[in-house]
């Protein structure tokens, strides 16, 4: 069994981003088979509080060298500005803040040989002034490590790509939709849940 992983905002109370593993844990199983998929973000969760468990980014290090593969996404991950969400901030501070749930995994995965994949993340820029903006001087040179050096870069908003293209090292970057519209596959309307009904 293929042991992934995905690394994102899963530990955040937002619809899409608790949606994002759930339908790829569904999309990857279609293709390859039975997996196990590992959640990461910044804090801890776990059933009955929360719908999966969810791993901290300080226990990546770890296990990055067991994973058949990551990815990064989806949701308006690619960004540099600091107002993720309200009070959501690092449960270190030794984890910079915003690029510790998306562009420092990258970097440990493909350190520890782990393929990276890019699964339709966005640039908030697209929609908020400031988000992904300019990447600042001392995050290009990672950029460029984590982007050109992944398996496949797909990201879902024109913005996202044309900002990802410097860093790809002439490679394409594919334009995708939202991982959110694959919800309807993971819903089964003949035995819909009571909180469906």
């Amino acid at each position: 069994m293929m042991q992934l992983g995905i690394c994102g905002t899963f530990d955040v109370q937002n619809y899409g981003d608790l949606l994002f593993p759930l339908i790829a844990e569904v999309e990857l199983s279609r293709r390859l088979g039975p997996i196990t998929l590992q959640k990461f973000s910044y804090f801890d969760k776990a059933p009955p509080d929360w719908p999966y468990h969810v791993t901290s980014i300080t226990e990546l290090p770890k296990v990055a060298g067991e994973l058949d593969g990551m990815i990064i996404g989806g949701g308006h991950l690619i960004r540099f500005d600091k107002n993720v969400a309200p009070g959501y901030y690092p449960p270190t501070p030794g984890i910079h803040h915003p690029t510790g749930y998306w562009l420092s995994p990258a970097l440990i995965c493909l350190h520890h040989g782990c393929p990276v994949a890019w699964g339709g993340p966005g640039a908030l820029g697209a929609v908020a002034a400031g988000s992904l903006g300019e990447v600042p001087a001392w995050a290009q040179p990672l950029m460029h490590l984590a982007i050109s050096l992944s398996h496949y870069v797909a990201v879902r908003d024109d913005h996202a790509q044309a900002k990802l293209a410097p860093f790809a090292g002439g490679r394409d970057i594919a334009l995708v939709p939202d991982t959110c519209f694959g919800v309807a596959r993971i819903l089964d309307g003949k035995r819909p849940s009571e909180k469906v009904r």
